[in-house]
């Protein structure tokens, strides 16, 4: 139990036999320790559940059932949602379950083609907001480019919030998440562009201000030099867009209802932007010593523009904004979006896996999803670059040339998802009219999304400090 809530880092099974040997061959890494198992004195594991195909058909049996499981403390309630009860209740034979995905924070088990079940391995007791979200988009919105929700396995207890331990939806034929098939498309650019090292000057990256850039059409070389996936972009836009619309319309909802951009917001967003600006700073400045070369240079120049830097979020404190805010996905990034062939659905609404429930359910403008997005892109060029895709492996010189191509491809990916994002979203209420509010809210939500890598990169991945401040150094230079 810590500040983020209860984090379940196992459910133990216990396994003897051909299944313990099966574990120790097939999934060694689910192993929790070996016993010996009394009740028929043999030598076994103890193994995660999340691996396991009769726990997960329990739980979906547990749904599909309405079934109650009573503990010394309290009791498992599983339960369907009102569109999908009678779908699995009249089911007589669903798909075998085969364990997909196991991280920190969850477990994924897909039945065939037909249910994604959702082990939750980091819990709160209260809404879950991935649960509420998903079902005000499917079943109160009707937007049929998320993942419905289909039921739910809940821990509850006397006089205490209901905890979500366990989510079923239903399954979307894909061809992976939209990082994956991004990572392919800056690829295949990359690799025309080593075919053009003599046209260097051709892809040398724009300097304009994005808003700008998304004023005007992306010119024909630029569209046939990026290719394919620009379309793909904008599509994504689009999606992007008319998942905000959707959440925005009224109807008497306090916990969707849009609110308006109010000054104390804006002031109180404006102090939280800045605090975490100041912390991340003084995190990459004790940082430094550790830090060489063009990556030392980076982060010393950043360092040095602090005021500038804490500027970009500051300046909200004094300019009144007229927008709407509304409820977000909150962590909007290419893994967040499943790639159909033709088309995009959007996934885990969970919101950012650190902050509370309370926190996660805060509404915020809109382009908080887009900024998340637009950092996204980055990441996706930078990963080639960090050689962390093993199908591109770059040299030195060939890196020298790459990263001015990357930055171009990224800038105008960029521009066109905002701008297919912006000609659905400019006609409503949700966003600032005024040009330069605009501008202004859209740089401070960048700008908190670059210091927010930046303190986990210091934590977890110092070698790709370099996105990060790749993207502040990016923001101080649109600014002058």
């Amino acid at each position: 139990v810590g500040p983020e809530g209860l984090r379940i880092i196992d459910w133990q099974c216990p396994a003897a036999g051909d299944k313990a040997a099966s574990i120790r061959q097939n999934d060694s890494g689910a192993i929790v320790a070996r016993v010996h198992i009394a009740d028929i004195d043999t030598e076994g594991v103890l193994f995660d559940a999340a691996y396991d195909e009769d726990y997960a058909a329990l739980l979906l049996e547990t749904m599909r059932r309405g079934r109650r499981i009573r503990g010394d403390a309290g009791t498992l309630i599983g339960s369907a949602t009102r569109s999908f009860r009678p779908v699995l209740r009249s089911a007589n034979e669903l798909p075998a379950p085969v364990p997909r995905r196991v991280t920190q924070r969850n477990a994924t088990v897909v039945f065939g083609d037909a249910y994604v079940l959702k082990n939750l391995r980091r819990v709160q007791g209260g809404v879950n907001v991935e649960f509420e979200m998903g079902q005000f988009l499917a079943e109160r919105r009707d937007f049929a480019h998320v993942a419905r929700v289909a039921g739910t396995v809940a821990y509850h207890r006397v006089n205490e919030e209901p905890i979500v331990l366990a989510l079923l939806h239903t399954y979307v034929p894909n061809d992976g998440d939209a990082w994956g098939y991004t990572l392919d498309a800056i690829g295949d650019f990359l690799d025309d562009a080593l075919g053009q090292l003599e046209s260097i000057d051709e892809v040398a990256p724009p300097t304009d201000d994005l808003l700008e850039l998304a004023d005007r059409p992306v010119p024909a070389p630029v569209a046939q030099l990026i290719g394919p996936y620009l379309e793909s972009v904008r599509l994504l836009g689009r999606r992007t867009a008319q998942m905000h619309v959707a959440l925005s319309r009224s109807e008497g909802d306090p916990a969707f209802d849009p609110e308006p951009f109010t000054d104390f917001h804006r002031r109180a967003l404006s102090h939280a932007m800045d605090s975490a600006a100041k912390s991340a700073l003084r995190s990459l400045r004790s940082s430094l010593g550790g830090l060489s070369g063009d990556l030392h240079d980076r982060a010393a120049y950043v360092l040095d523009r602090e005021v500038d830097v804490r500027g970009i979020a500051r300046v909200l404190r004094d300019h009144k904004i007229r927008a709407k805010r509304i409820r977000c996905h909150g962590y909007y990034h290419l893994r967040q979006v499943l790639f159909t062939g033709n088309d995009f659905v959007i996934v885990d609404f969970e919101g950012e896996p650190r902050r509370r429930i309370s926190e996660r359910r805060l509404k915020s403008s809109p382009l908080l999803d887009v900024a998340c997005m637009l950092r996204s892109f980055h990441y996706a060029a930078s990963s080639h670059l960090l050689s962390r895709v093993p199908a591109v492996a770059v040299g030195h010189d060939e890196l020298t040339w790459l990263q001015p191509a990357a930055l171009f491809w990224q800038t105008w990916v960029g521009a066109a998802f905002l701008r297919s994002y912006l000609d659905v979203v400019r006609e409503g209420e949700l966003l600032p009219k005024s040009r330069d509010e605009l501008n202004l809210l859209l740089r401070a939500y960048l700008l908190d999304r670059c210091v927010y890598e930046l303190s986990r990169e210091l934590a977890d991945r110092p070698d790709w400090l370099r996105v990060p401040l790749d993207g502040i150094l990016r923001l101080l230079k649109t600014e002058q």
